[in-house]
């Protein structure tokens, strides 16, 4: 099953899963709408539950490092991973 994540990583972007419903942890949270110009978030709208907005980066509260290098800013939201595709 393909993630929002994949979409966001292949060469055609997110145009393709425009339209299609979305699931995290098994729950359906909505149709993927698009990214909202300058939120730098996506939307999803579900016809019963509503919008969701879901953030592309999540800031880094605490500096980390790794293999000797000090990770600063926002980094891609690991929940993006978890956004698949139902239909």
């Amino acid at each position: 099953m393909k993630s929002i994540a994949d979409y966001l990583d292949d060469s055609q972007g997110t145009g393709p899963a425009t339209g299609k419903m979305f699931s995290l942890y098994g729950m359906q949270i909505g149709k993927f709408i698009g990214m909202e110009v300058g939120s730098n978030k996506l939307t999803f709208v579900h016809p019963v539950n509503g919008r969701m907005d879901v953030p592309l980066s999540s800031d880094m509260p605490i500096p980390v490092e790794v293999s000797g290098k000090e990770i600063k800013g926002p980094i891609m939201n690991p929940v993006l991973r978890d956004i698949i595709q139902v239909d």
